[in-house]
């Protein structure tokens, strides 16, 4: 109970601080009543006698009277409408009346036993508690007590069943708080406590205060929502909602329900984007989503209606945000009214505007009236000064009124000079007269405007004496002053310099059309010819006035004609063709080819209205061009019998190596074998006494017989290398390269591998001979320590390289005629063409040489 005691004192001071809202004094009162109720309850327990405890009994009256009333009280303020009670005072005081008769009645109840007819005194533990007979008053206090108590839960539980979940949930647990306690009374009183005698609710006020406490402290109960709901909040005209921190929806005034169309209501606690979508990204959009104000319209077009949304944080006691307050008001109307204004000022506008053109035209009329009169409005000699004519005002006796600078610019004449005098002073001599009797004329008459263009081949008279063309309009003015002509004088000196030019220009293109060397067709869009020149139609045979009618597919071959068109529309695409050739027939039905350059002809306007086409006849350079293939055709077949001829020379050249190689080894070889026999025999049977003299020369002799022995098998390896035959080009390569080495002390390296397939032994042969002729040039001019042999097959083709480190030179030098041709150069080039093969030579000086023979695939 002092548990209980202390959570209602402490529930107490939280409710303290939020006293003046509404219904926060009667719930103050509540707590602390049930607060004295439970203190009570336990001093008179605690007391050790009779009198004692009925004293703390009275006491606890004072708690338990408060409750009903002031639980009445709350739940009218809370729900929005107090009822009976707000409507007068006395109401309220009637509700007490009970409660302080009852008071009155529990003091003096030893006089009348009205509460308690009996009192006992029963044991429990350590303690004794009263055990109460009640009296009829009392039950009537219950009745009262428990019908205030069922009131204020029933407009509870009203509003809870049309709130939404946060605050349904905070009206649930405030029910709670005041059930539980209700229902251990009832126990107490129908004497169903498991410890006789014993009043649980003291004790059940615990529960009651954990209960307030979550309403309080978890659902804000009397500082988030507002306070006035039905008097105030339900009845403003903007929509209202108010969001919690989440911005989840704690409630929302009827006026927002009907404007935002949820009729039907939310449920509390929903969240704001889920019902609201557009009005949430308007909020969470903006720079500062607490505190912003925007108009916003809201609705499908067919029903679209503009709102004032107005959003300001809701903040704790201590500051802290615990939600936001939208506001929304209905601007529709303003916005229709201001529309209204807008189209109403538009037409206002557009009258004013209206009559405003009216006046401007009459003010124009007047100001030309005006002008007409005064002749020295500034607008108007504004005009006059910037136009790009002379511009000059002559009155009836033809003298000048009013000059331009443009004027001064065309004649050389100042302002002043011209002021006053008389208009012929432009004039040329020869034209006074006419002149003046023409103007005598003209204001006789009714004068009449006068375009440019009227008169031609009219001259003026510059102040230095030439003449210049010109064109002149006049327009008459009737003005207070008399009649008045306007004179605009033009310059055309640039357009008759332009029309002569122009004439020169079409007379030298005719004179060149007409005279022209190459054909010239001019063809309109669908192919007629429509001019042609005397060269053209020589060509075709035809007179120029057949040719003019006819098409451009009469005279192309047929053949031809589709790619003719093509050209044509490509032409007109804006493409641009070389020159191409094209296959006409004449008259006669020969067929003659030209060479043709097409470009199209623009009219005044840059569209396409001709096509030139300008054709060389190319007949003669045809037949030189045949007559120059038939020349090459008879360069390449001598080409060709040259080649089969080096290569039948290079054959009997082997032949006669074979022959000449097989005499040395058949005659002069044996023969020196022989004689090598003999000398050998005749030193054997010399003797000592023979005479060392004679032995020594022998021994002379038989060396100098195998140093030709020697020399005769090397002439007949040069002639016919034994090795090419048997093994192919790589090995005899691989033992001419060695001799080679032995004999000029150049080192020289083989690589690759031998040819597979083989080459044909007669270009094996030639690959031969090229090299030993490139080793040799090598030994003889190169000054080179070493060289390097490379053949290079990949089957479709083969190479045969000598690279050298010697001296090199310019390749230029072996391809320029001289007095001493380089007949190795030669000799190989004409090898190597001989077998269909390309000989390059590769060198620069100081750098080495690489003489290389490629092989195509015919090889």
């Amino acid at each position: 109970m002092l548990i209980s005691a202390i959570v209602g004192l402490i529930l107490a001071y939280y409710i303290l601080r939020f006293r003046t809202a509404r219904g926060g004094m009667a719930l103050l009162a509540l707590v602390l009543a049930a607060s004295l109720w439970s203190v009570g309850y336990a001093l008179e327990i605690a007391s050790p006698d009779l009198a004692t405890k009925l004293f703390w009994a009275k006491i606890e009256y004072l708690g338990i009277l408060v409750i009903p009333p002031a639980w009445m009280i709350f739940s009218a303020l809370y729900r929005g409408s107090s009822g009976w009670l707000g409507r007068s005072p006395r109401n309220q005081i009637l509700l007490w009346v009970i409660p302080v008769l009852t008071l009155c009645l529990v003091w003096t109840n030893e006089g009348h036993h009205l509460v308690w007819r009996q009192v006992v005194l029963r044991p429990m533990g350590g303690f004794s508690i009263l055990s109460i007979e009640h009296g009829p008053w009392f039950w009537v206090l219950i009745c009262f007590s428990y019908g205030l108590l069922l009131v204020g839960s029933i407009w509870l539980a009203a509003k809870m069943v049309r709130s939404r979940s946060v605050e349904r949930r905070m009206i649930g647990f405030v029910l709670a708080g005041i059930f539980i306690p209700w229902i251990a009374n009832l126990l107490y009183l129908a004497d169903l406590n498991p410890i006789p005698y014993l009043d649980w609710t003291p004790f059940a006020f615990i529960l009651a205060g954990l209960m307030f406490s979550l309403s309080l402290v978890r659902f804000h109960l009397l500082n988030i929502l507002p306070i006035a709901q039905k008097t105030v909040f339900d009845g403003l005209a903007d929509a209202v909602l108010v969001l919690d921190i989440h911005d989840r929806i704690i409630d929302l005034n009827p006026a927002a329900q009907t404007m935002l169309g949820k009729v039907e209501g939310i449920p509390n606690g929903e969240p704001f984007d889920q019902h609201f979508p557009e009005l949430a990204r308007m909020l969470n959009g903006s720079k500062n989503p607490d505190s912003f104000q925007i108009e916003v319209p809201y609705g499908s077009e067919a029903d679209q209606r503009f709102y004032n949304l107005h959003v300001s944080p809701l903040l704790s006691q201590k500051g802290t945000p615990i939600g936001r307050l939208v506001t929304l008001r209905d601007i529709t109307q303003r916005k229709r009214d201001q529309a209204q204004l807008v189209q109403i000022r538009d037409n206002l506008e557009k009258h004013v505007s209206e009559q405003t053109a009216v006046l401007e035209q009459t003010n124009r009329q007047l100001q030309a009236e005006l002008a007409q009169r005064t002749l020295a409005e500034n607008r108007f000699e504004q005009i006059v000064q910037l136009a790009p004519d002379a511009m000059f005002l002559v009155d009836e006796e033809h003298k000048i009124l009013l000059v331009n600078d443009q004027a001064e610019i065309i004649f050389g004449y100042s302002r002043d000079e011209l002021h006053g005098k008389d208009i012929q002073i432009l004039l040329p001599k020869r034209y006074h007269a006419r002149h003046r009797r023409l103007m005598d004329n003209y204001f006789l008459d009714e004068p009449a405007a006068r375009k440019m263009g009227a008169v031609a081949n009219i001259y003026a008279e510059h102040k230095n004496g030439h003449e210049i063309p010109v064109d002149i309009s006049l327009s008459p003015m009737d003005t207070a002053q008399g009649l008045i002509i306007a004179c605009v004088v033009r310059d055309i000196s640039q357009q008759k310099r332009a029309e002569q030019a122009l004439r020169e220009s079409e007379f030298t293109y005719r004179v060149l059309f007409e005279n022209a060397s190459d054909a010239i067709l001019l063809v309109d869009l669908e192919g007629v010819i429509q001019k042609v020149n005397p060269k053209a139609a020589r060509i075709l045979g035809y007179t120029p006035e057949e040719l003019v009618g006819m098409t451009i597919k009469e005279i192309v071959l047929p053949e031809e004609y589709p790619s003719t068109e093509e050209r044509k529309f490509g032409l007109l695409s804006g493409k641009t063709f070389s020159p191409y050739e094209r296959k006409y027939r004449n008259k006669s039905g020969e067929v003659i080819p030209m060479e043709i350059t097409v470009a199209v002809v623009p009219d005044a306007d840059g569209h396409p209205r001709l096509i030139q086409s300008i054709g060389r006849d190319i007949t003669e350079r045809k037949k030189a061009e045949q007559d120059q293939i038939q020349l090459l055709e008879e360069i390449r077949q001598s080409q060709e019998r040259l080649r089969l001829l080096t290569f039948h020379r290079q054959e009997v050249q082997e032949i006669e190596r074979r022959q000449i190689a097989s005499v040395l080894h058949d005659r002069i070889g044996q023969n020196l074998t022989g004689l090598n026999l003999i000398l050998q025999m005749t030193v054997n049977q010399l003797t000592i006494e023979s005479g060392l003299e004679n032995q020594n020369r022998l021994k002379d002799a038989f060396q100098i017989v195998e140093e030709i022995t020697r020399e005769v098998r090397d002439v007949m390896a040069d002639l016919h290398p034994p090795l090419l035959e048997e093994y192919g080009l790589f090995s005899a390569l691989d033992w001419y390269s060695g001799i080679f080495s032995q004999r000029t002390g150049i080192t020289v390296q083989l690589v690759g591998e031998e040819f597979s397939p083989r080459l044909p032994l007669n270009v094996e042969t030639v690959l031969f001979r090229i090299a030993q002729e490139a080793l040799n040039n090598v030994a003889k001019h190169a000054d080179a320590k070493r060289a390097i042999l490379k053949t290079v097959s990949n089957g479709t083709s083969s190479s045969l390289s000598i690279e050298d480190d010697g001296l090199g030179f310019y390749t230029a030098l072996i391809s320029t005629p001289s007095d001493a041709p380089h007949w190795g150069f030669l000799s190989m080039q004409e090898r190597a063409a001989s077998v269909g093969g390309e000989l390059i030579v590769s060198s620069e000086p100081g750098e080495g040489t690489i003489v290389q023979v490629n092989l195509g695939g015919s090889r």
